[in-house]
C-alpha cells in the first residue's frame, strides 16, 4: 500500500487529570470545558440539545454545588443509572454521545476501577477455585469496551482520577529493604495514561503540571490555574488542521463495501485510504455509491419478475370475425399463410369438471387446486395456500430452495431469471406468491429492511413448502 504525506487534523481532547482530595479537578474541568464549548459554539453554550458540556458524575451529585456557576447537563450514576458499574460508565458515554454533548466530563474514572476489581473479588469468591485469571477473563472486555468508547465520542472528554500514594522497597545505606514513598499516581487500570492524549496533576493549591501533552504545545508546562481562557486556548490548538474522518463515514463505508460485495484487498484499499481527511472519505462514500452493482442487480431482478408475470397473448380464431393477424405454416416443406382473427365471444357459464378423490376435498383439472363451496361460473374461491398439489407445490420448492441457496442480490437475479419459464407456468396465485417472495429476497440480499408485506410474502411460501 502506498504511503501517504502526514498533516495535521483537526482533533477531539482526551484529558485525564488525577490530584489529591481538594486539589480542584471537578472545577478546574468545568472550567476547562467551559472554554472549549464556547470555542467550539462560536461563543456561546447551548440553552439544550447538541453542544451542551455534560458531567458523568459518580460521586453522588456533588458536581451539582457548581451548577449556580456553570451550564451543564449531568448524569449521576447510581441515581440517574440503575447502579456505578462500568456497564453503567459505557451506557452513560453512549447516551451523552447521542445527545450530542459538546465536552463530557466523568468525575471520577477511578470509582469504574474500583467497581471493576469489585467484581473481580466477587466472581473469584463466587467460583470455589478463586481463579482469579477466569474473573480478569470475564472483566478485561468491559474496561477495553469502555476505553473504546472514550475514544469514540464525538466531542471532548475529560476525565479525573484520584492519585494514589505509590511505594516501592528499595535498599538503604544498611543493605536491608525499606519501604519507600515514589511518588502520586492515577488510582485506574495500568497504563491508562497511554489511552489519553494529554495527561495532568493538579495539586492541593489547584496548579496544574502537564506530565503527557500530544499537542506538544503545553508538555511540562506548569499553570497556576485552569480556567476558560485556558480551555479556549486548547479548543484553538485542537481545531486546527483538516477534518478527520468520522466513525460514523468509516461505518458508512463498511456497510457499502458489504453491500457492494467488496471484500479482500479491494476492501482494504477503500477502507485504508478514508483515515485521511473527512473529505477523502465522502469522496470514497460517493464513489461506492455511483458504483452500486447492488442497486443495478435490484433493478434487473424487478424487470425478470415483471417479465415473468407478464401473461402470454391468447391465440387468434381466423373465425370469429375480428382483427387479422398474419402466421406462416411451413410444416410439410411448403409455406402457407394462414389468417387468425380475434377470439369468440366468452362460453356461457358453466360447472367446472371436477374430481372428488375419495375421503378428500374435489379437485379442479385445471389449476390442481381443491375446490370449496359453490364453483359454477367462475365463483370459486381462492384455494387455501397450504394445501397446493398437482405439480405446482413442487414447483414452487423449486424457487424457492433455489433463490434461498443465493450469497447475494445479483445472485438472485440471475437465479430468478433462469426460474423464469418455472415461475410463468405456474397459475396466477402461486405465480404471485412466487414473484413476491424472489422481490423480498432481492431486497434483503441488497441489505434493506423488509417491510411487514415482505415478511408476510415470505410466510407465505414458507407455509406452502414447509419452510
Amino acid at each position: 500500500m502506498a504511503s501517504r504525506k502526514a498533516s495535521k487534523k483537526k482533533t477531539k481532547l482526551r484529558g485525564a487529570f488525577y490530584g489529591p482530595s481538594g486539589a480542584g479537578k471537578t472545577m478546574s474541568l468545568l472550567r476547562i470545558a467551559t472554554g472549549l464549548a464556547r470555542f467550539d459554539n462560536g461563543g456561546t453554550i447551548p440553552e439544550e440539545g447538541p453542544g451542551r458540556i455534560g458531567v458523568i458524575d459518580s460521586e453522588d451529585g456533588d458536581s451539582e454545588l457548581y451548577a449556580d456557576r456553570f451550564d451543564f447537563n449531568i448524569i449521576v450514576l447510581g441515581r440517574d443509572t440503575p447502579d456505578k458499574t462500568i456497564d453503567s460508565y459505557t451506557k452513560a458515554l453512549k447516551d451523552a454521545a447521542e445527545e450530542g454533548w459538546s465536552v463530557a466530563i466523568i468525575d471520577s474514572l477511578s470509582h469504574a476501577w474500583r467497581e471493576l476489581l469489585e467484581q473481580v473479588d466477587n466472581a473469584k469468591r463466587a467460583d470455589r477455585s478463586g481463579n482469579k485469571f477466569q474473573a480478569w477473563a470475564d472483566a478485561t472486555p468491559k474496561q477495553k469496551e469502555f476505553i473504546e468508547t472514550i475514544k469514540k465520542f464525538p466531542g471532548h472528554v475529560l476525565v479525573t482520577m484520584r492519585a494514589s500514594t505509590v511505594w516501592d522497597l528499595v535498599e538503604n545505606d544498611r543493605g536491608k529493604k525499606e519501604p519507600r514513598r515514589m511518588g502520586l499516581a492515577p488510582e485506574q487500570g495500568k497504563g491508562i495514561e497511554f489511552e489519553f492524549t494529554w495527561l495532568a496533576f493538579i495539586d492541593t493549591d489547584h496548579s496544574c503540571r502537564v506530565e503527557k501533552d500530544r499537542t506538544g504545545k503545553f508538555q511540562d508546562v506548569h499553570y497556576k490555574l485552569l480556567d476558560e481562557a485556558f480551555g479556549a486556548e486548547l479548543g484553538a490548538w485542537l481545531a486546527d488542521g483538516a477534518k478527520p474522518v468520522t466513525e460514523e463515514q468509516k461505518q458508512r463505508i463498511k456497510d457499502l463495501c458489504k453491500q457492494n460485495g467488496i471484500g479482500g484487498k479491494a476492501f482494504t484499499e477503500k477502507f485504508k485510504a478514508a483515515p485521511g481527511t473527512y473529505e477523502r472519505a465522502e469522496e470514497i462514500i460517493e464513489e461506492l455509491l455511483k458504483s452500486d452493482p447492488m442497486k443495478a442487480a435490484s433493478d434487473a431482478a424487478e424487470r425478470t419478475l415483471a417479465d415473468a408475470a407478464r401473461p402470454t397473448p391468447p391465440p387468434v380464431d381466423q373465425q370469429a370475425g375480428g382483427e387479422r393477424s398474419s402466421e406462416t405454416d411451413t410444416s410439410g416443406g411448403n409455406s402457407t399463410h394462414r389468417t387468425e382473427v380475434n377470439p369468440p365471444p366468452p362460453k356461457p357459464a358453466t360447472t367446472r369438471k371436477t374430481t372428488t378423490p375419495a375421503g378428500g376435498a374435489p379437485t379442479d383439472h385445471e389449476t390442481g387446486f381443491p375446490l370449496e363451496g359453490d364453483h359454477v361460473g367462475g365463483g370459486e374461491k381462492a384455494p387455501p395456500d397450504n394445501v397446493l398439489d398437482g405439480g405446482i407445490t413442487e414447483k414452487l420448492v423449486l424457487v424457492k430452495k433455489k433463490i434461498d441457496a443465493q450469497p447475494s442480490a445479483p445472485a438472485v437475479a440471475i437465479a430468478i431469471a433462469e426460474l423464469a419459464t418455472v415461475i410463468e407456468d405456474l397459475p396466477k396465485r402461486p405465480r404471485m406468491i412466487a414473484r413476491n417472495y424472489a422481490a423480498a429476497v432481492v431486497k434483503e440480499r441488497n441489505g434493506a429492511d423488509l417491510t411487514e408485506d415482505d415478511k408476510r410474502a415470505k410466510q407465505a411460501l414458507d407455509g406452502i413448502v414447509g419452510g
